[in-house]
């Protein structure tokens, strides 16, 4: 191939290369890159909602140790009459008989807690027989309360908190502290209770800061609930023990976990801790969907801008690949095996084309001379047929040969390509049609000289005829008409005779001017 029909050039031609091989490598490298950056935000979030999770947990925990702490205070100084009763007899004895001698008998209010709604003694039968904060009325028998049954049946139970009921003396709802009180001979002699106004629960429970709205449940440990803020709708006195929730609960002393609720299905993070040594299970709850609304809008904004820049990326290397593919195919179509002919190894007639109408734009603008040479095979087909495609194939090349030198031998790389199966083309850039005619000549004789024997031909050898047309002003500067004229030259050698020159010069015209070489015809000289 001629240096003009380089039309890359070495340097793009390697990119080219280049970029043909690295063109799926781009974007599988933005894939690559975007898959990564998924991953690692994907990463992120986990940990971000792994992080958010043990803070709620690491929270509930320091809220179940406060409440502890202060149920645990609060227990003791409810248990110590109760211990102080079961441990000295004698104390009933001696109330009851400062009672008998006054018209009423009243413990200062103010040693106790304002919650603690009455501290009682009740015999074995279950009726009171002292009341150590008011005077004794009439009351009913206490032997159908199940501390006063619990503690007459077990004598090791010891502490005992009783399900919520309602106060007969105030109305409240309280629960009972009951212990076993003990005759000398260890026989059931009743029991000492001290009641306990529920709403109290509520007090502590509101007065901490949770930093988050949460769900605070106090549950006896066979799974009776005995106070609940701020939710109440499971009424105070209801038992659980049999969801598959407090089941786990009770299984350990203090832990968290994620299920859905079996109130409503919603799914919770549930924290709970025993209180002490006492019979009780303090939890919290919160909706997941609370705790993580701030991740998830975080990770919302994270992913979206995530996912733009991955799409962005993408969508770039995509159009980097296209376009680099462009180029690749771009460089095949202009390439030596999509531009040269295989045979001949000369360009062939679609880089001929492109070269036509450059070369023709490129001699109107500068107004320099351009002429074109067809070059066409006698009876190359009759040729065939007598001696086969492979001696035909020989003769091309020959042809080939010597067009090429004709194009190269000055100081001017002209044009030259093959046009189609049995004919050849010259552009001479620079040559006027005299000139032009001397190298289609030099051309016809030295293909003469080859004496390549041709039964068909009334020469007796292969011969070629040749047209030549020079660009004027009044042809377009695409080629067309130049190529029109150069046809017509050749097709006027065929007529006036095989293995001559035509030469077409100035207007379109089908006139010629031309030279007759028939005294050369048969020894091309």
């Amino acid at each position: 191939m001629t240096r003009d029909f380089d039309l890359l050039g070495p340097s793009r031609r390697r990119a080219a290369v280049i970029s043909a091989r690295a063109a799926n490598l781009v974007l599988a490298a933005a894939i690559t890159l975007a898959l990564a950056l998924c991953a690692i935000l994907t990463q992120f979030l986990f940990a971000s909602y792994q992080d958010t999770l043990r803070l709620a947990e690491a929270a509930d925990q320091n809220l179940s140790r406060a409440i502890e702490q202060t149920l645990m205070r609060n227990f003791i100084l409810y248990d110590a009459p109760l211990r102080a009763i079961q441990d000295n007899p004698g104390l009933i004895n001696n109330a009851i008989a400062q009672r008998s001698g006054r018209k009423e008998f009243t413990l200062e209010r103010a040693t106790v807690p304002r919650e603690v709604e009455g501290i009682y003694v009740l015999n074995a039968t279950g009726d009171m027989t002292l009341n150590l904060f008011a005077p004794i009325p009439w009351q009913p028998s206490y032997a159908d309360s199940d501390y006063f049954v619990v503690q007459r049946q077990d004598p090791l139970r010891g502490l005992y908190l009783s399900e919520p009921f309602k106060s007969r003396l105030t109305g409240s709802t309280e629960i009972a502290l009951s212990r076993r009180l003990n005759h000398a001979d260890g026989s059931f002699a009743g029991v000492a209770v001290i009641a306990i106004d529920l709403s109290s629960f509520d007090t502590i429970f509101a007065g901490l800061k949770t930093g988050r709205l949460s769900h605070m449940n106090l549950f006896r440990d066979d799974g009776l609930l005995l106070a609940t803020y701020p939710d109440r709708r499971r009424p105070v006195g209801v038992a659980i023990g049999a969801t598959p929730n407090f089941t786990r609960m009770q299984r350990s002393r203090v832990g968290s976990f994620v299920a859905p609720a079996a109130l409503d299905g919603v799914r919770r993070l549930y924290s709970f801790r025993r209180i002490g040594d006492l019979p009780l299970i303090f939890t919290t709850a919160h909706s997941v969907d609370d705790i993580f609304s701030g991740w998830i809008r975080r990770s919302v904004i994270l992913g979206s801008v995530a996912a733009l820049f991955a799409g962005l990326s993408i969508a770039i290397a995509w159009w980097w690949r296209r376009e680099l593919r462009r180029v690749h195919e771009l460089h095949r179509l202009l390439g030596p095996h999509a531009l040269s002919d295989p045979l001949t190894q000369l360009p062939n007639g679609a880089c001929f084309d492109a070269q036509l109408v450059a070369q023709s734009k490129a001699a109107g603008e500068r107004n320099v001379p351009l002429t074109l040479m067809m070059i066409d095979v006698d009876f190359l087909k009759a040729y065939n047929a007598i001696y086969g495609y492979r001696a035909g194939d020989a003769a091309l090349i020959r042809l080939a040969e010597h067009c090429r030198a004709a194009a190269n031998s000055g100081d001017v790389k002209h044009v030259v390509a093959r046009s189609s199966r049995n004919r050849f083309v010259i552009l001479l850039r620079g040559t006027a049609i005299r000139p032009a005619e001397l190298i289609a000549d030099g051309i016809r004789q030295q293909f003469a000289f080859e004496r390549i024997p041709h039964q068909a031909s009334h020469f007796g050898v292969l011969t070629i005829s040749i047209g030549v047309a020079a660009l004027s002003d009044e042809m377009d500067q695409e080629g067309r008409a130049l190529m029109n004229a150069c046809d017509n030259a050749l097709s006027q050698a065929k007529r006036a005779g095989h293995n001559q020159v035509f030469l077409h010069q100035g207007r379109w015209s089908p006139q010629a001017l031309g030279s007759n070489y028939a005294a050369r015809r048969a020894a091309g000289a």
